[in-house]
């Protein structure tokens, strides 16, 4: 941050105490990487942190928009691709990374300001510019049914916990898990984060109430929502669901989830713990 009153930039705003706060704008930006926004401003933010609305810092006070492609790489509308964090380069650049792929270096993208605050707090009007893509890094897909994430300790039956102590083969390397186990763990996080939980994936998680009055009226709508989060999943083609009230309270929910493989995968966990 500037310390106002003595010069300018590095050694303040403006001669003899005062402080001239400019209207900030794009000096320039482009893609750094195939999920890298460079972003240049002609006069300094706000960058106290990412927990600060309107600050230089927070993926909320950005968007970078584009062209969305299909499969045979026909624009056919445009999307967000979704800042996820920011990192400070020096007072008035800073480096956008984006959950999605920018896209080709000949797509026309837009990077845009969202209630930015001024060093003294008063928000900017929003301001944007336009950029090309990156040409994006071939990506290792893994065949279905072949890999998954590193295989640990599974959960018990009825238990939320998702990690546990890493195997390590013959060979001295950390084992990997099948996909089933990979998407028996994605099927209870998902089913266990609040919705929103993650500021960078706002459509992920559960949106039911937690200590909240469950009454059994309620059931069947608990059970359509987890039945649609679960078929989220990339690897899950179908599934049903079970939801059953005890009585302390606790609403339970077996989900059997059948995957691209052809194979199934069973979860049993708690959801909702009423008041």
């Amino acid at each position: 941050m500037t310390v106002s009153g003595y010069g300018y930039q590095a050694w303040g705003i403006s001669p003899f105490g005062g402080v001239t706060v400019g209207v900030i704008d794009f000096v320039r930006a482009f893609a750094a990487g195939d999920r890298i926004v460079l972003v240049e401003l002609d006069f300094e933010p706000q960058h106290l942190g990412a927990q600060y609305p309107g600050d230089g810092l927070n993926p909320a006070s950005w968007t970078v928009v584009g062209p969305v492609r299909n499969a045979e790489g026909v624009i056919t509308g445009t999307g967000d691709r979704v800042v996820a964090s920011v990192e400070y380069v020096n007072a008035t650049t800073y480096r956008l990374i984006t959950l999605f792929p920018l896209g080709a270096a000949t797509d026309t993208l837009t990077v845009s300001t969202v209630d930015l605050r001024n060093p003294v707090g008063a928000v900017q009007p929003d301001v944007s510019v336009s950029f090309n893509g990156c040409a994006q890094a071939p990506q290792l897909v893994a065949q279905p049914g072949t890999t998954g994430d590193l295989r640990n300790i599974q959960p018990q039956a009825l238990d939320n916990q998702v990690s546990g102590t890493l195997q390590v083969g013959s060979d001295g390397d950390y084992q990997l898990g099948t996909v089933e186990e990979t998407v028996r763990k994605l099927i209870i996080r998902r089913l266990t984060i609040p919705l929103g939980g993650f500021t960078w994936l706002p459509d992920y998680g559960l949106n039911l109430p937690v200590k909240g009055l469950v009454s059994p009226s309620q059931l069947p709508v608990i059970r359509d929502t987890i039945k649609n989060a679960v078929l989220r999943e990339p690897e899950v083609v179908d599934a049903g669901v079970r939801v059953s009230l005890q009585g302390d309270g606790i609403v339970m929910v077996q989900v059997q989830a059948r995957l691209r493989t052809g194979t199934s995968v069973n979860v049993a966990t708690r959801v909702v713990a009423a008041a």
